[in-house]
């Protein structure tokens, strides 16, 4: 069995907010703030979708949308003040403050444009000399995927392949798959996908939960997996790509690195900017679950659009440095504080530094050659994905499942009651009532 030691502490019982977190822990000197681009429309659509017609998708496909916009406006609204006071009083001098890193995708890009618009709106006493500009604009950085080693990650990376194949071979990781796999058939037959790996199940509960949010009617055949039993899957697609320690040192911690780099670099004045107060990262659902799991603190839920976290390095009165880290998952709510397995709330920096070693590359480069030198890392064919978790199976295999038919859904899963669902299947009930409650604990299988 899994466990994860994990805490959240809602921001409203820490009395309203900042000036109760200033006397206690000190004042914010530094943030890096790491969110999730907002609401999109579908990546891409299965050959069973009732909605491929581009009628119901005009922003075109994995395209930010207005609410995914207004969210990231209005969480920049917020940002604006909770840190005013390390933001420029002269909004004008922006650059000295904030760095803003993204993903080169349109919809991280444009994110982080709408955030910066709700931090940086032209005050009254400049709208005459802007002529109409309703923001000061903010340099947003970003590099191509081959070249992406803290974000995405997908730059190559020869041992983190090697460690992917490895654990795809594990009796851990097909027991997830034979777990599921009646659902996969059943989803492979009605959408004409075919199965890869789990980002089938994110790519798949991620498109019905866009087209629920728009009042589109999800097929029956959609109704008897989606939310439940899908999202389980699902959640497990955000965990399997840190499982191990080694995995976690290569995909979640470089950015683990840059948060306590940074932090250390304003302590000790290197930064390149003396006034930089401000770190901003547009990303991804699986950068935030990557770096939260790396760290011990993933609540194993999806994240959310627009989804936040925030990395708070704080001076106390007395001099010492203390790191507190926020999730808020919601635009509308309080963010959660959460806890480091191994340190209070408020952990010390040096703490936190040494609780976070093993899982924080030195020279991430060097790591990723460290591969035993009769290994051979296959390049993946036409039938697998970039950086595949799933078996492999053949193209036989996928043209009968398809050529089945609609069939019916499998007997496991053709069933009204969840809990009745989840006795007879074996399925541990952490999705309706468990999730509901507060998703601290990990999902089982395999005891």
């Amino acid at each position: 069995m899994f466990s994860i030691a994990f805490l959240l502490v809602s921001a409203a019982a820490i009395s309203s907010a900042y000036d109760g977190l200033e006397s206690e822990y000190g004042v914010v000197e530094y943030v890096n703030i790491l969110f999730r681009h907002g609401a999109r429309t579908p990546d891409s659509l299965a050959p069973g979708d009732p909605y491929r017609d581009m009628k119901y998708w005009p922003e075109g496909l994995g395209q930010l949308t207005k609410e995914g916009i207004l969210q990231h406006f209005n969480l920049g609204v917020w940002l604006d003040r909770r840190y005013r006071h390390i933001l420029p009083r002269d909004r004008s001098q922006v650059n000295e403050a904030i760095n803003v890193f993204s993903t080169d995708w349109d919809r991280t890009l444009m994110s982080a444009d709408a955030e910066m618009s709700g931090i940086f709106p032209i005050v009254r006493g400049d709208a005459a000399r802007w002529s109409g500009l309703t923001s000061y604009p903010v340099p947003i950085h970003s590099v191509p995927p081959p070249t992406d080693k803290l974000l995405e990650v997908t730059a190559d990376c020869k041992r983190y392949a090697y460690l992917v194949k490895e654990f795809q071979d594990s009796k851990d990781y097909n027991q997830i798959l034979n777990r599921y796999q009646n659902m996969t058939d059943h989803l492979v037959r009605h959408t004409g996908n075919r199965f890869f790996n789990l980002d089938f199940y994110m790519e798949l509960y991620t498109t019905y939960f866009i087209e629920e949010n728009r009042d589109l009617e999800l097929p029956k055949w959609v109704r008897k997996v989606y939310p439940w039993p899908m999202v389980e899957p699902t959640v497990l697609s955000f965990v399997v790509p840190t499982w191990t320690t080694d995995m976690k040192r290569l995909r979640g911690g470089p950015f683990v690195k840059e948060v306590i780099e940074n932090f250390w670099n304003k302590i000790t004045m290197k930064l390149d900017q003396p006034n930089q107060n401000i770190s901003m990262y547009s990303a991804h659902d699986t950068t935030i679950s990557a770096v939260l799991n790396t760290m011990g603190i993933f609540n194993w839920k999806q994240p959310p659009f627009a989804s936040m976290v925030l990395f708070e390095l704080r001076k106390t009165q007395s001099g010492d440095r203390n790191v507190l880290i926020w999730y808020k998952n919601s635009t509308n709510d309080n963010p959660w504080l959460l806890k480091v397995p191994g340190c209070d709330a408020a952990c010390p920096l040096t703490k936190l530094e040494r609780i976070l070693k093993p899982v924080i590359p030195e020279n991430w480069a060097d790591e990723c050659n460290n591969v035993p030198l009769t290994t051979r890392v296959d390049t993946p064919g036409e039938e697998l994905h970039t950086n595949s978790f799933g078996r492999r199976k053949n193209k036989i295999y996928f043209k009968k499942l398809v050529e089945q038919g609609e069939g019916g859904a499998p007997e496991r899963i053709n069933v009204d009651d969840d809990d009745k669902a989840d006795a007879r299947q074996g399925v541990p009930s952490t999705t309706t009532s468990a999730t509901k409650a507060s998703n601290a604990g990990r999902l089982t299988f395999g005891e």
